[in-house]
C-alpha cells in the first residue's frame, strides 16, 4: 500500500502552493500532512527532515521516493505510478547503492562507477 508523507509548515509558501495538488490526489493515495513545528522531533530525525516541503512516498512502510521542494502534479503522479508498479527489492537495491555512495569518502573513479551503476537501475 502506498502512502505519501508531506512535511511542511503553515508559513512555508511552497508548502501552501502544493496544497491544492495534494488535495486532488487524496482520492488516489493516502496522504499525511505533517507540520514540522508540531511533529515529534524523533519523527523528523528518523525521516531526516532538514528542509521543507519534503514529500516521502512509502510502499509497505518503506521509503521508495523522496522529493525536497515543490513539484508539479504531473511529475508527482508519475512518481506515484512508478512506485506502485515497482517491487520493494528494486528500491532496496538502489537505496543500498546510494547509501554506499553517500556515506563514504570515495575517489572520483569510484564515484563514477557508482553513478554508472545507478543509471542501470
Amino acid at each position: 500500500m502506498l502512502k505519501l508523507l508531506k512535511f511542511g509548515a503553515s508559513y512555508c509558501a511552497p508548502c501552501r502552493a502544493m496544497a491544492p495538488i495534494l488535495e486532488e490526489l487524496k482520492s488516489k493515495i493516502d496522504i499525511q500532512d505533517i507540520d514540522v513545528d508540531e511533529a515529534d522531533p524523533v519523527v523528523l530525525t528518523n525521516y531526516k527532515i532538514r528542509n521543507i516541503p519534503v514529500l516521502v512516498l512509502l510502499k509497505d512502510d518503506k521509503e521508495v521516493w523522496r522529493h525536497v521542494g515543490s513539484i508539479s502534479k504531473s511529475d508527482l503522479e508519475k512518481e506515484i505510478e512508478k512506485a506502485s508498479q515497482t517491487q520493494i527489492k528494486d528500491f532496496d537495491k538502489s537505496k543500498e547503492l546510494v547509501g554506499k555512495y553517500l556515506s563514504t569518502d570515495y575517489s572520483s573513479s569510484t564515484i563514477d562507477n557508482y553513478r554508472r551503476k545507478l543509471k542501470k537501475i
